[in-house]
């Protein structure tokens, strides 16, 4: 089977773009205001959440449809077998050979760089909540204001987190600054009112805290104390600190006593909070969707634990050609050679994408808590995970075999420009829960909210893909040498790119200047060294061949290539 087609340069580019984004992502992330990576910095800036949902809400999505596209363009040309067989060699042997390579120097480079300061174990002693063992360090002369342990910050905001008085005495009376900041800003008075510690708070105040002082988002500590439920029980198991809603409520009420605040309206806000809470999880409870869920969490505790890490879009292409035998099967069993346009085109595409994307974000994340997508690490996919990017890897495959595919090569700037527009009014009921945005869902009720997120997590995924693929279709029409060149490095660099980005992150985490500017350099530096590599070390032997075809020197004269 063969069918004639020129090379999709546009394609080829925004590919390389979906990969190179994820350098900026994973750069992002250590300057969140709060841990949520393998390294967190010194400074941080809630508009990096943002930064990293405008990338992450559609990046992997268009990725997959792009895939799809090629997986098509290479079986009409070459057929199933050879399709099968270049899979082999450009997918799963890259991710054998991660495996082996990329992800164990990952891991290394991680526990570099999270080696405790000073080789101290007052870190993991005061977040334990170890007295004997905080008390030998203090004897040692550990620092105790210094950044340090899993968490990167202080052993006296450790201990504050999982409420460890004793420990926060010995701390306080071996010379720990009641004032010092962790990361995102909180100082210890923050983190002991918000988990509900008020002889902490006491303690603190004793030894000099201000109350008054603001964190990253300008919040003091009793702000913290009118925090969602559900939030303060996600922060407290991302943190590792055991919580009871009965005595959280009755501990930050105590605690605002001590701050001179409103005791009592904020027990009323905390108890109505959670009677709600309890009252719509009865009444919305699914028996089918809770048994669905804890088969899913049984099989996770085995076969979902993180594996493939960053090369976990590997594997699931993996699947997803292996399932491609299906489509190529239903074609032939029907003969088609192509679908209707209108079936695959716009508007008439959103019809059914967006109720079977929205079903799979919702199946994905019920909550809603974040934005975008999830990502299964693991070494078996997970269902709800592999079946929403595999609705955007099938779209893909399907707009090749159109006479006009959705990725058409035409001038639709103007579609373009409303698809932007209209992404970024679909940012907003996001922006609302992240705080940055504005306050128009806050009249609707949280199930209500949820579904408004949910729905628009998905749409935003379609309308910034298309709009991408209308941008790079009107503007790259024709092949430019340098940016062939960088659409065949990306793959490589985003193999390789994150040992370097979390060494890289270990460094500069201590320096203190802005964020943006860190990020930007951590972004240069981290492409420059890879670019590098790629041209020399990469590009003309037998790893850039396995990873992009061969390719020849200048001057030499090249052979014939198929598209992939």
């Amino acid at each position: 089977m063969s069918v004639a087609s020129p090379r999709r340069h546009d394609l080829d580019a925004l590919r390389a773009v979906a990969m190179l984004a994820g350098i900026v992502l994973h750069g992002a992330i250590a300057f969140f205001p709060f841990p949520a990576w393998m390294v967190q910095d010194s400074q941080t800036d809630p508009g990096m959440t943002v930064l990293v949902s405008v990338i992450h809400g559609f990046r992997m999505p268009l990725f997959f449809l792009i895939s799809g596209y090629f997986t098509t363009l290479m079986w009409r040309r070459k057929g199933l077998k050879s399709l099968w067989w270049n899979r082999a060699q450009r997918i799963f042997l890259p991710l054998m050979l991660g495996l082996m390579t990329i992800v164990p120097l990952l891991h290394a480079v991680t526990r570099y760089a999270n080696q405790p300061a000073n080789d101290s174990e007052v870190y993991e002693a005061s977040k334990n909540g170890d007295l004997a063992a905080v008390q030998a360090a203090i004897s040692a002369g550990a620092d105790l204001n210094q950044l340090g342990g899993t968490f990167k910050t202080t052993p006296l905001i450790l201990a504050c987190w999982g409420g460890h008085d004793k420990v926060v005495d010995a701390l306080l009376a071996a010379g720990a600054d009641a004032n010092q900041k962790s990361p995102d800003g909180n100082p210890p008075l923050h983190s002991a009112a918000f988990f509900g510690h008020p002889k902490i708070v006491e303690s603190l105040l004793d030894a000099g805290a201000d109350p008054q002082a603001n964190n990253n988002e300008g919040r003091r500590a009793h702000d913290g104390l009118w925090a969602d439920l559900k939030t303060t029980q996600a922060i407290a198991g991302f943190v590792q600190t055991k919580i009871v809603l009965d005595e959280l409520i009755e501990g930050r009420v105590n605690s605002m006593k001590l701050l001179g605040g409103d005791a009592e309206k904020l027990r009323t806000h905390l108890v109505g909070q959670l009677q709600s809470d309890q009252a719509k999880a009865n009444e919305t409870a699914d028996p089918k969707i809770e048994r669905d869920r804890s088969i899913e969490a049984l099989i996770g505790k085995g076969l979902y634990q993180p594996f493939y890490d960053h090369l976990w879009f590997l594997h699931f292409l993996c699947w997803y050609v292996l399932g491609f035998g299906l489509y190529v099967a239903v074609v032939r069993l029907f003969r088609i050679e192509h679908w209707p346009t209108w079936l695959i085109g716009r508007p008439y595409c959103y019809l059914y994408l967006l109720p079977m994307t929205y079903w799979a974000q919702s199946w994905m994340n019920p909550s809603s808590e974040g934005f975008g997508p999830g990502t299964s690490l693991g070494w078996i996919p997970m269902p709800s995970v592999l079946f929403y990017y595999g609705i955007f890897f099938a779209y893909g495959a399907a707009t090749y075999d159109t006479h006009e595919s959705a990725a058409s090569p035409r001038r639709r700037w103007f579609y373009a420009t409303i698809g932007a527009i209209v992404a970024l009014g679909i940012l907003y009921p996001i922006g609302d829960r992240a705080g940055w945005g504005p306050n128009w869902l806050t009249g609707f009720e949280k199930p209500r909210v949820t579904q408004i997120v949910i729905f628009a997590t998905a749409a935003y995924a379609w309308v910034m893909s298309f709009t991408w693929l209308d941008v790079f279709a009107a503007c790259l029409r024709r092949e430019r040498s340098w940016i062939r060149w960088i659409s065949d490095s990306s793959y490589w660099l985003y193999l390789a790119h994150l040992p370097l980005i979390v060494f890289l992150q270990s460094i500069i985490r201590p320096w203190q200047f802005s964020p943006w500017l860190k990020l930007m350099l951590l972004c240069i530096v981290t492409t420059g060294i890879l670019l590098i590599s790629y041209r020399y070390l990469i590009r003309y032997t037998p790893i850039g061949t396995l990873l992009n075809g061969r390719r020849h020197r200048p001057g030499a004269k090249p052979l014939a290539e198929v598209q992939t």
